[in-house]
């Protein structure tokens, strides 16, 4: 007899800027994801204060199957600006999709 294995739960890593309603919205969008079976990389979760943001956020990229990019005016300013933010990790996000999506 053979078993069919069950499909591993897809991994996604999401990236939002932090603004309260922004926030609450994208945590709940997560929670709901979870719920469906998906397994979800959150800052909020993943990270404990003081740790290593940036790293985990390329490490996230870096090991999930999605990229899910909550783009309000501010996330696309803090990506776009010298401000500092999002931009260091969008270069690893870029990588990643040329080397997955192949034109």
């Amino acid at each position: 007899m053979v078993v069919a294995s069950k499909p591993q739960a897809p991994i996604v890593f999401i990236t939002y800027a932090w603004e309260t309603t922004v926030s609450d919205w994208v945590i709940r969008f997560a929670e709901n994801l979870v719920r469906s079976g998906v397994n979800v990389l959150l800052d909020r979760w993943d990270v404990v204060p003081g740790g290593d943001l940036l790293k985990f956020m390329i490490d996230g990229i870096s090991k999930s199957d999605f990229v899910l990019v909550v783009c309000t005016p501010r996330y696309f300013d803090r990506a776009t600006g010298d401000s500092g933010g999002v931009a260091p990790y969008l270069v690893k996000f870029t990588e990643k999709a040329t080397h997955l999506w192949k034109f």
